[in-house]
C-alpha cells in the first residue's frame, strides 16, 4: 500500500485532506507537517485491522509528486518485506545532509554534522541515543611525578575547554542534553550515556525530569587502567553509562538465534566469558587462602596455586556456558543473562581523539540495545567510534561533533568504514524521507 500524506494522519487518497482509514495516530509521536511517502504493507498501528487495499488516482498521485518536489522532497521507491514489524524509520540521511546552514557531510548509512546542537533533528526520529558527552572532570596534574608515567597531565582538553565547566552549568547542561535525548527518541527507543562517577545521580535526575526512564547503570571495568595514585587510593579503573528507555518496551537483545551470527557474536562475547569468569574467580580466590609460604618462596607457590585452580575449574566453566544455549536446530538460541558490568581495555596507543572509547564496547551496547536497520545518535561524536561501531553491525548513525578537527577525523573514518561494510546490507524498513528535518 502507499500513503502519501499531507499533515498529521492525513491521506492523500483524494488530495481532500480526509483521514487516511487505515492510519492512527500514535500517542506521543509528533508528525511531520512536510508532505511524505509512505510505503507500508499493514501500518504498525492497526495490527488489528485486515489488510486492504487502498486506491490512489493518477490524478492524485500527480498531484502529490508535484508538492513533494516543491518541497524539494522527491518520491522513493521502498521495497519493504511483509514481515517487517519495526516501527516507522525516519530515513534518508543524504536529504538531511543537504539542507543549508550547517556544515554536513552523508552516505545513505551515515550523517556527520559540524554543529553545537541536534535541533534540526526531528521529533521521535531515533531508536538509540549512544554517546561519551563531556566528563568535566578535565583537570591540571602532577601525574608527570608517578612511577612509569606516560602521562603528563590530566588536561586532555587542551586550550580548547571541551571538558571543563562550573560543577552548577555542567549539571544545567546534563538538563539540556537529556530534554534533547527525549524529543528526539522514538516511543521505545533506548539510551546509553556514559558519565563520570561524581555526576552519576546528576545525569540519573536530569534524564528522569526529561521524562526518560533510567533503568541501570552500566559499570565499564577498564583491566588497563592507568595505575595513577595507587600508593595512596583505589585507581580509577571504571567508567560509567547510564542506559534506559523512552516509555517502555525497548530494545534488549538478551535471546539470539544461533543462525544470525552477526547479531549474536557481540553480545555472546561478553556474557559468555563473564559466566566462565565467575567460576574461574572463585576457584583462585579459593586456591590463594590455602597457599600458607612465605617470603621468597610465596610468589612461585601463588603462580602455582593459580595455575592449577584455573585448569580446574576449566570443565566447570565450560559446563555453565554451554548451559547458556537452549532449543533445537534452527531455534536454538543463547539465553543471555546480561550484567550490568563489562570489562574492556580502554583505547591505547593511537588515539584519535583524547577520550575515545573502544569501539569493542561500543558495538556490545548497539549489539544489545538495537536491531539492524536502526538510527543511532551519538550527539557527541568525537572521532567516530560510535559511528563505526554501529556502521560495522548494520545500523545508520547521526553523528554531530562541535570541533573542527575532530570532525576531520570523524568523516574521514566514517567514509573508510562505509566503503568496508559496503556489501553489509541495510535492512528494509518503512520510510519516510522527509522527517528527519525537524521544525526545530
Amino acid at each position: 500500500m502507499i500513503c502519501i500524506s499531507f499533515g498529521p494522519g492525513e491521506c492523500a487518497g483524494g488530495i481532500s485532506g480526509a483521514r487516511c482509514p487505515r492510519r492512527r495516530e500514535r500517542p506521543g509521536v509528533r508528525e511531520a507537517p512536510v508532505p511524505s511517502i509512505e510505503v507500508i504493507p499493514s501500518h504498525p498501528a492497526c495490527v488489528d485491522e485486515p489488510a486492504t487495499s487502498h486506491a490512489i488516482s493518477t490524478s492524485s498521485l500527480a498531484n502529490a509528486s508535484a508538492l513533494l518536489v516543491s518541497c524539494e522532497l522527491a518520491p522513493t521507491v521502498v521495497t519493504v518485506p511483509p514481515a517487517h514489524r519495526r516501527p516507522p524509520a525516519v530515513i534518508d540521511l543524504e536529504l538531511l545532509a543537504s539542507r543549508e546552514g550547517v556544515t554536513r557531510q552523508a552516505s545513505p548509512r551515515w550523517m556527520a554534522a559540524l554543529d553545537d546542537n541536534f535541533r534540526w533533528l526531528t521529533d521521535s526520529s531515533v531508536d538509540l541515543v549512544l554517546t561519551d558527552p563531556p566528563f568535566n572532570i578535565a583537570q591540571d596534574t602532577n601525574f608527570h611525578t608517578y612511577e612509569g608515567n606516560t602521562i603528563n597531565s590530566y588536561r586532555f582538553d587542551a586550550d580548547k575547554g571541551w571538558d571543563t565547566y562550573t560543577s552548577d552549568s555542567f549539571i544545567a547542561l546534563l538538563g539540556d542534553w537529556a530534554k534533547e535525548f527525549a524529543r528526539v527518541l522514538r516511543p521505545g527507543g533506548s539510551f546509553a550515556v556514559f558519565c563520570a562517577d561524581a555526576y552519576v545521580s546528576h545525569l540519573i535526575d536530569a534524564l528522569n525530569t526529561a521524562g526518560l526512564h533510567p533503568r541501570r547503570t552500566l559499570t565499564w571495568r577498564k583491566p588497563n587502567a592507568v595505575p595513577v595514585n595507587r600508593r595512596s587510593m583505589m585507581m580509577s579503573a571504571c567508567e560509567y553509562v547510564v542506559v534506559g528507555v523512552k516509555g517502555s518496551k525497548a530494545t534488549f537483545n538478551s535471546d539470539l538465534l544461533m543462525s544470525d551470527l552477526s547479531a549474536l557474536i557481540d553480545v555472546e562475547a561478553v556474557v559468555v566469558a563473564d559466566k566462565a569468569a565467575a567460576v574461574v574467580e572463585r576457584a583462585v580466590r579459593r586456591a590463594l587462602e590455602t597457599v600458607s609460604a612465605t617470603g621468597d618462596a610465596r610468589p612461585e607457590m601463588v603462580r602455582l596455586a593459580v595455575e592449577t585452580a584455573v585448569l580446574s575449574a576449566a570443565p566447570e566453566a565450560a559446563k555453565r556456558a554451554r548451559a547458556m544455549y537452549v532449543g533445537e536446530g534452527s531455534e536454538s538460541y543463547l539465553r543471555a543473562c546480561v550484567p550490568n558490568h563489562v570489562a574492556f581495555n580502554s583505547k591505547a596507543g593511537n588515539r584519535l581523539h583524547p577520550t575515545e572509547k573502544p569501539v569493542t564496547l561500543l558495538r556490545y551496547l548497539v549489539a544489545l540495545m538495537s536491531r539492524p536497520g536502526d538510527l543511532v545518535l551519538d550527539p557527541f561524536g568525537g572521532s567516530g567510534s560510535t559511528g563505526e561501531a554501529a556502521l560495522s553491525l548494520a545500523r545508520r548513525v547521526v553523528t554531530v561533533e562541535t570541533d573542527p578537527e575532530f570532525y576531520g577525523r570523524l568523516t574521514e573514518r566514517l567514509k573508510s568504514i562505509d566503503i568496508a561494510n559496503s556489501s553489509s546490507a541495510i535492512p528494509s524498513a518503512e520510510v519516510r524521507v522527509d522527517e528527519l528535518l525537524g521544525a526545530h
